[in-house]
């Protein structure tokens, strides 16, 4: 909620200093701008596409459909009983990656990497109901809730440089037709260049900041979500299985991560606290 007031209250600011508009018609702008790319994401398109930008592709082979086909529909009705609210329409992908990992995403859709057919079948189960928590709790919802802002963000940041860059092509095209001299020429490249750097550098911190404290505020609630998660695949009679699977997830991946920082931009929780 935190990240998406100050999402909203930059954007508001952009739009401000870009159109010289009062800041509460900023403010006006920003929330027409946000509800008109919500609907678009949260529309069938918008799923298409979330589909796409993540790799998810529909099952074309027979052999890996009859496999995971039988296992995503038990965990499905399983989901379903336990949460009427899950949508009737939920989609299975499959992602070529050989990780051991399936994900939720949008609304109404559920990706599998193929490296997850590792695993024995009631792992596999186990996994799935995880991802089907995220739908019944609306995770993926609140994510794209957040992300909107984020790319509304970061295409102010994209077009500043490109603006950037435009200035830089004209000026530089100036002093080659202007100068005198080959170092008259060189110097003024030289503080183009200069220029161009402090500018470029400048932006690029600015947006490396934005996204570090979109991290550091959004983690702390999906570590909250994981943990929502696997209670409820534990709830609908995955949990002994999803403990065995976290165990391996964790060996096959190596060590966690250790340290302040490393806690605090972690998206999941500790294994060993998830399966405590």
């Amino acid at each position: 909620v935190v990240y998406l007031i100050i999402n909203l209250y930059v954007i508001s600011i952009i739009i401000s200093f870009f159109t010289s508009i009062p800041y509460w018609q900023g403010v006006l702008w920003a929330l027409l701008i946000y509800a008109v790319s919500l609907t678009l994401t949260f529309s069938p398109i918008g799923e298409k596409f979330l589909c796409f930008l993540n790799g998810c592709k529909e099952i074309k082979r027979v052999d890996i459909e009859e496999r995971i086909r039988p296992l995503f529909e038990e965990v499905y009705n399983r989901a379903k009983k336990s949460n009427p609210k899950i949508p009737d329409d939920v989609r299975l992908y499959l992602k070529d990656d050989m990780a051991l990992n399936a994900f939720a995403t949008g609304r109404k859709t559920l990706c599998v990497n193929l490296g997850l057919l590792q695993l024995d079948d009631n792992e596999i189960k186990s996994i799935l109901g995880h991802e089907f928590g995220h739908l019944a709790h609306k995770d993926t919802d609140t994510i794209l809730l957040v992300n909107i802002g984020n790319v509304i963000i970061n295409i102010f940041f994209l077009f500043m440089r490109i603006v950037i860059e435009i200035i830089h092509f004209f000026l530089q095209a100036v002093n080659i037709g202007t100068s005198e001299s080959s170092s008259q020429s060189f110097f003024g490249s030289f503080f183009l260049f200069i220029y161009r750097t402090i500018f470029v550098k400048m932006f690029e911190f600015m947006q490396w900041i934005w996204i570090k404290i979109g991290v550091l505020l959004c983690m702390r609630t999906s570590r909250s979500d994981e943990f929502a998660a696997d209670r409820f695949s534990y709830n609908i009679g995955y949990g002994n299985y999803l403990c065995e699977t976290l165990d391996k997830l964790q060996m096959s991946s190596g060590e966690e991560s250790s340290g302040l920082f490393a806690t605090l931009v972690s998206t999941h929780p500790s294994t060993n606290d998830r399966i405590s």
